[in-house]
Formats: C-alpha cells, structure tokens, sequence
C-alpha cells in the first residue's frame, strides 16, 4: 500500500476495508496523517481496534520519518485472526521493536463479554471488524466470547506503558467504555484521545456523545465533535453529531488551535 506511506500487508478479500484498501491503494490515509499531527513523540501511541494494523503501520513510518525515530505503539485487537494477521504485517515491515501486538478486548471492568465478527464469523474464520454486543442484545449472531480487561490493568501488569501521548479508539460503539476503563492513566499521563464514538453505535449500549462529555469533564478534558472532512473540530454546535470526537486535556488545549475552535 502506497498512502499515507508505503508499507506491506497482506490482506484478506472477505472483508471490506481491506478490498478497499487494496483497490484504493490507501487506507483512512487523512486519519492516520492527523493522527501523526496530534503526536508530540513523547510517550507511546495505544491504537485500541487495531484490527490488521492498516493504522499503525502506516503511523510508525510516517512519524519515523518526521522524527528520525520510530514511536512505541501498542495495538489492541480483540478478534484472533486480526492479531495473527497484524503480526505478519508487523514483521513484513520489521518493526517488530516498534509495534506491539496484544490480543486483548478492552472496557471499563474486567469481564465476558460477546463478540460479533464482520460476516457473522465463527473465531478463526477470518479476519474483520468486529463489535461487542451489548448485555442486553438478543441480535441474532455468531457470536464469540470474549473476556476483556482494561487499559489501566494493562498498564499495571506491565503491557503498555504508562507514558501515553496519543489514544486511537475504534471499537464500534465500545469507545466510552474503553474511557471508562483507563481513569487512572487519564489522570496521570494526560493523553490525548481521537475516536470514532459513532452515536449510532454507542446506543447500542444506551450511550451517546454527552455522556462522553459528562464522565471526561470531571477529569478536566474538553470534547470536540469532528465537524468537516478536514478535521476540523468544535467544542460546540453538537446538533446533528454522528461521529468523531477528539478529547483533550485542558492544559493541551492551546496547543491544538490549528485544529479546534470554541
């Protein structure tokens, strides 16, 4: 794949953003460029949803290149066929001292959850997105149990580090959660955070953007909803949301002027 840098993967049809990124020859190329931005290169990048690492990869060399060193990054991915997956493409761009795979779902407590794969995939079947169906679900799926933990346990048994710069979360729907269950590294590593947080998918677990807003307000971030195809984002004018928030620590908040406004 050509953009947003050039990089190996191998890619599996079955499923659709890896056919697009294989036609289009990129993926999410405007993300991943944003998200380079937003590093300040002094702690360590979480991709949470990693999937195959179409993110990462492309991320670890653009920021390479800007920096003339390669970041830490730690991809969490819950499906096992995307972990397998994403640790090939690690390795068919040795960067396996720069990326860390690990095979787990995150959420705010540790417990069984269930999991749907794109397709309605058994585990093992192949690789795709995936969401984490909510207690409540009688949707009729194949569904995979899953036992997730947290990101501040992570941390404690040593998996991650404890100095996060940048937060990617794409969990379809799961993203407030995975919030909910790094309060601690919120409170002392003060990352900054860009996730999907699809309101559509949030109500699935009778969540929405403003209780995004309510439980990081008190841990003196401020949230701004994506309001272009620039990226663009407002801390108001909330009406009509639908996806991409980015979350900031108040005392960064100066800093991302080039990309947010009141």
């Amino acid at each position: 794949i050509d953009s947003p840098a050039q990089y190996l993967a191998l890619l599996d049809f079955h499923s659709r953003h890896e056919r697009w990124a294989y036609f289009m020859n990129e993926y999410e190329s405007d993300t991943t460029r944003f998200l380079v931005r937003l590093f300040d290169g002094e702690g360590c990048f979480i991709d949470v949803g990693a999937n195959i690492g179409l993110i990462a990869l492309p991320f670890s060399k653009l920021v390479a290149e800007r920096d003339r060193a390669a970041p830490q990054i730690y991809c969490i991915e819950a499906v096992s066929a995307n972990v397998e997956r994403l640790q090939h493409n690690i390795r068919l761009n040795g960067l396996e001292e720069t990326i860390r795979a690990i095979a787990k779902g995150v959420g705010d407590i540790e417990k069984e959850v269930q999991l749907q794969i794109e397709g309605n995939l058994k585990e093992g079947q192949g690789t795709g997105t995936a969401n984490i169906l909510s207690d409540a679900s009688d949707y009729p799926a194949e569904r995979v149990p899953l036992a997730i933990t947290t990101l501040d346990n992570l941390i404690d048994e040593g998996l991650i580090s404890r100095e996060v710069s940048l937060i990617k979360i794409d969990v379809d729907g799961y993203d407030l959660n995975v919030l909910k269950g790094a309060k601690n590294m919120l409170s002392y590593s003060r990352p900054i955070i860009f996730g999907e947080f699809m309101e559509h998918c949030l109500a699935w677990h009778g969540q929405s953007y403003t209780d995004v807003i309510e439980y990081v307000t008190p841990l003196d971030y401020r949230v701004y909803r994506r309001v272009d195809n620039h990226f663009i984002f407002s801390a108001r004018d909330f009406a009509g949301y639908s996806s991409d928030l980015l979350i900031v620590p108040e005392e960064k908040v100066e800093t991302l002027d080039w990309c947010t406004y009141m």
